[in-house]
């Protein structure tokens, strides 16, 4: 059969962003036509989802430290979880409890989920090979599900995004969608510094609900080298939403040093 040309150790590499991006792009392909190859996956996701739910991450990494002793309990005090934001956007519990930080545990460490930074903490493992990029995942009654650029989606479906910026410290998410509104998703507060956590997949701390609005919803991810002015970004951003066709293909008018990375949902088409 097609998917066992893919084996699972590459799998358990691309779920983990850890592929060169032609061997990413390579396999996200593959998912959209091989429906074998998508059963392995989610079978492995849900392998780690698992796994996460008896070995939750912040545990795994108390013990970690207070295997190094006293100065590793120190840091394992200060431990603390994220502050949660209550706005119009879904808390990120909806999407259950393993889903909330979907993360993979690996078998000698554990990647950074519990917000410690790496190279402080023993025996933890960096993710290598990591590409820039954003994430989609939707609720599903099987759990977290990834989308690919391109996929189908439908009136309230929730989405959880995650990003991963290897060098670029300032970044901001949206969305423009069919109607031509604009969604802030990251920073939370329009007012907030648009900072970036680096080396490794950060999930935002809200999911997303698409609304009723027709034809598509597009996430922007923008990422800088300097902080970005989120006031002009959304600014851009309402001038491109004006004209749904031209939202729905170019990027941003801003300035040529901003990466802008694009991810395309198709309202309607769904599965």
């Amino acid at each position: 059969m097609a998917d066992m040309k893919i084996p699972d150790w590459k799998l358990e590499r691309f779920l983990l962003c850890e592929l060169p991006s032609d061997e990413m792009r390579s396999i996200e392909r593959s998912l959209s036509s091989d429906p074998g190859l998508k059963r392995r996956l989610e079978a492995l996701e849900a392998s780690n989802a698992a796994i996460l739910e008896a070995h939750p991450p912040r545990e795994m990494a108390k013990a970690i430290l207070n295997r190094a002793g006293p100065a590793g309990a120190v840091r394992a005090r200060a431990v603390r979880p994220r502050s949660s934001y209550r706005r119009a956007l879904l808390p990120a519990i909806a999407f259950g409890t393993a889903a909330l930080i979907f993360v993979l545990v690996k078998p000698a460490g554990f990647d950074r989920e519990a917000g410690l930074p790496v190279g402080d903490v023993p025996d933890v493992i960096r993710l290598k090979g990591m590409e820039p990029g954003l994430f989609v995942f939707k609720k599903s009654a099987g759990g977290p599900e990834r989308l690919s650029d391109g996929a189908g989606a439908a009136s309230e479906d929730v989405l959880q995004l995650a990003y991963v910026s290897t060098e670029r410290p300032y970044g901001i998410i949206l969305s423009i969608d069919g109607r031509g509104a604009v969604t802030l998703h990251h920073p939370s507060d329009p007012a907030a510094l648009p900072r970036l956590e680096l080396n490794r997949r950060v999930f935002l701390e809200k999911a997303y609900q698409l609304d009723d609005a027709p034809g598509f919803e597009r996430f922007f991810y923008l990422s800088s080298s300097s902080p970005l002015d989120v006031a002009m970004v959304l600014q851009a951003a309402r001038r491109l939403a004006a004209d749904p066709r031209r939202a729905a293909r170019e990027p941003l008018a801003l300035d040529a040093s901003v990466r802008q990375i694009f991810f395309m949902l198709n309202k309607g088409s769904a599965r």
